[in-house]
């Protein structure tokens, strides 16, 4: 059976929770011999308890690939970068572009500095991050900050886009990379993913891949199908495997 990827928010949750509907079609795809994990661009600090929330979980990639666990939380893998100059350069150029909001998560640990003050130099206790994020005004100033970050550190830093916010794991985590490293460790490569932003269209194109029906035009035009809940998506491959 497919190992199935799914995205967070507006996919497999709808408002921040898992939807009983969608609960209960994991548990029994689960049951019948699948794997189900949650690929997503949330830090840990804010994304560990989704998998009691889903009911269980075979795995769970967050901070947009840079830390992967299995269902029973052990970490399998996880990248990290220093918080050093081009952290702080990055922070203030959100500042100028209006974010309300940018957080360096480690783990547990968060350093959120005040969006509206002058920026120190001290991260407090976060030495390094396995994932940054921010959150902007419009779209727009979102895409532009995405094109500072990438065009000022080429080869060190990308940025992801999802609606107005933006997820920045060290370089060369992506969605993409986690769900392939997954794959690997777990020895299943019949991969399907699922999503709904701009921000999972590259695992879209990468693999199998449906976006669900409440997602934006360009995650459906990059998806193989269009999807109403993951629920009716997982009632469908079960039938296939009968």
């Amino acid at each position: 059976m497919k190992l199935v990827a799914s995205d967070f928010d507006n996919t497999l949750a709808k408002d921040g929770w898992v939807t009983e509907e969608n609960r209960q079609a994991v548990a029994a795809y689960r049951r019948a011999g699948g794997l189900f994990g949650v690929v997503t661009g949330r830090s840990y600090y804010i994304s560990h308890g989704i998998p009691a929330d889903a009911g269980g979980l075979d795995f769970m990639i967050c901070c947009t690939g840079a830390l992967i666990f299995d269902g029973e939380g052990k970490v399998l893998y996880h990248e990290t970068a220093p918080c050093d100059g081009m952290v702080r350069d990055v922070i203030l150029k959100a500042q100028e572009l209006g974010a309300n909001y940018f957080g360096v998560n480690y783990l547990r640990e968060l350093y959120a500095p005040k969006m509206d003050e002058p920026l120190t130099v001290d991260f407090g206790t976060v030495t390094s991050f396995d994932h940054c994020n921010a959150r902007f005004p419009t779209p727009e100033s979102a895409d532009q900050f995405v094109e500072y970050v990438e065009r000022t550190y080429p080869g060190r830093w990308r940025g992801f886009r999802n609606g107005i916010c933006v997820d920045m794991p060290p370089y060369g985590c992506s969605k993409v990379d986690g769900i392939r490293r997954v794959a690997q460790l777990l020895g299943n490569g019949d991969v399907l993913v699922v999503g709904d932003n701009v921000n999972d269209i590259p695992m879209l194109r990468a693999f199998p891949s449906c976006c669900v029906e409440a997602g934006v035009p360009l995650a459906k035009e990059a998806a193989d199908s269009v999807t109403p809940p993951v629920a009716a998506m997982l009632a469908a491959l079960l039938e296939q495997e009968q």
